[in-house]
């Protein structure tokens, strides 16, 4: 495959236990289902991460979150890109191609 985008996906969370973990979910869901081009895989990343810190930061009294990326050639079989240290929700960015549809065999249903 050659990747030329990925798409973040909020995939499952359990109960949350403060404002914190709430407004860090309220963050990741906004995220849940764009795609962005691989070029700006890095930059997102750091974004996120700077983003998930500001929240960290808003709530001094809840445990911390302590989030980072994992490598993606730590689970070659599937090539996603996950986010640990927040438990309470599953967070992947997954890598894939764009192709266009004109690139894929058509049948009109009005020639059969």
């Amino acid at each position: 495959m050659n990747i030329s985008h990925f798409f973040f996906q909020l995939s499952y969370s359990t109960a949350l236990k403060n404002k914190l973990q709430q407004e860090a979910y309220q963050y990741l869901k906004s995220l849940n289902q764009n795609v962005i081009h691989a070029d700006d895989i890095q930059q997102a990343q750091k974004i996120i991460l700077e983003e998930l810190e500001k929240i960290n930061q808003k709530y001094p009294r809840c445990k911390a979150l302590n989030v980072s990326f994992n490598d993606r050639s730590q689970r070659e079989m599937d090539n996603k890109i996950y986010l640990s240290g927040f438990p309470e929700v599953t967070f992947h960015i997954i890598p894939g191609e764009l192709k266009h549809m004109s690139c894929l065999p058509y049948k009109s249903l009005s020639n059969n």
